[in-house]
């Protein structure tokens, strides 16, 4: 029974050879878009969701008049408004792109980026540092936090 089933599709498969590749094609296209938006989703629930109290942290988009699009940045007085004008607001912690390059030991390289923020990033960010304490980590000018790799 299931020999002469298997024959019939096989025969009518290639009998219509049009409209099986279409179906197919059209089959291979659509799981794979839907695989991408389910990763996509999947990637957006996942971010940062390490932190403690995750669910009140919140990042501030802005958009320029002429444009449709929203940017990851602020202007800088942003962040005393913030506080001024909105009392539910604790913390406010600045992020600006910083450094990049590579730092060069010997004979290795290592690509290195980082940004600068303010000394209240550990009162918002539940990062967990191997050495050190959060408490006085960027209180002091010129102070760094490296990843275990970087240092």
């Amino acid at each position: 029974m299931l020999r002469n089933n298997i024959k019939i599709v096989i025969r009518n498969l290639l009998r219509n050879r049009s409209f099986t590749l279409i179906n197919i094609f059209g089959l291979a296209l659509s799981m794979s878009v839907c695989l991408l938006i389910i990763s996509m989703i999947a990637g957006l629930n996942q971010y940062d969701r390490f932190h403690k109290n995750n669910d009140l942290i919140y990042r501030v988009l802005s958009k320029k008049p002429n444009e449709s699009t929203f940017h990851a940045s602020a202007p800088r007085p942003i962040r005393e408004v913030l506080r001024r004008d909105y009392p539910g607001i604790k913390e406010v912690v600045p992020f600006k792109k910083g450094f990049g390059g590579d730092a060069s030991y010997k004979d290795t390289a290592l690509p290195l980026f980082g940004y600068f923020c303010s000394d209240e990033l550990f009162s918002v960010f539940s990062f967990n540092l191997a050495r050190g304490d959060t408490a006085g980590a960027l209180k002091e000018s010129f102070s760094v936090i490296l990843t275990k790799k970087s240092a």
